[in-house]
C-alpha cells in the first residue's frame, strides 16, 4: 500500500499542490486537472517525483489535501543545532532526524562510507576489543 502524504496549495495557484519529500529535500509539485479539493480530501495515488533510489515511493504515494498555502508553511525543515557563530545551521535534516549530517553524532558512519550508523558501531566496537587485546599482549610480553 502507498504512503499518504500531506499535500497543501502550490504557492503558484490553485491548479497544484505541493507535498515535501523527506528523501531528497524537496518540494514536488503535483497538478489537480482543475479540481478544488476540501481540506482532508484524499486526493488519489500520485507518481512520486522523487530521483533518490532508496525513496521508498518509487511506487509512487497518496496526497491527501490539507489546506491552503500560507507563507511559512512551505519552507524546508532545517537542522535544530546552530552553527559555531551562534546562527541556526541552514542545511536540511537527515531523514527522520532533527538534525543534519554535520551535527549528527554518528556522522563520522556516513564519512567513512559505511550505509548504516550500525556498521560503524559494531566496527568500532570491534576496533576497541582488538586495541584492548594488543594492549594486553604488549603488556604481558
Amino acid at each position: 500500500m502507498a504512503p499518504t502524504l500531506p499535500a497543501i496549495s502550490a504557492r503558484h495557484g490553485a491548479c497544484c499542490v505541493s507535498v515535501w519529500c523527506a528523501y531528497c529535500q524537496a518540494w514536488h509539485t503535483h497538478g489537480l486537472a482543475g479540481r478544488q479539493p476540501a481540506p482532508g480530501e484524499s486526493l488519489g495515488h500520485y507518481a512520486a517525483h522523487c530521483h533518490r533510489p532508496d525513496s521508498p515511493y518509487q511506487d509512487g504515494y497518496e496526497l491527501q489535501y490539507v489546506g491552503a498555502y500560507t507563507p511559512g508553511v512551505r519552507t524546508a525543515p532545517r537542522c535544530t543545532a546552530t552553527t559555531k557563530a551562534g546562527a541556526p545551521c541552514p542545511r536540511a535534516p537527515m531523514h527522520g532526524q532533527t538534525l543534519c549530517y554535520g551535527h549528527h553524532p554518528a556522522w563520522r558512519w556516513r564519512r567513512k562510507g559505511y550505509r548504516h550508523p550500525e556498521d560503524y558501531a559494531i566496527d568500532c566496537w570491534v576496533a576497541g576489543i582488538e586495541r584492548r587485546i594488543r594492549a594486553r599482549r604488549r603488556h604481558s610480553a
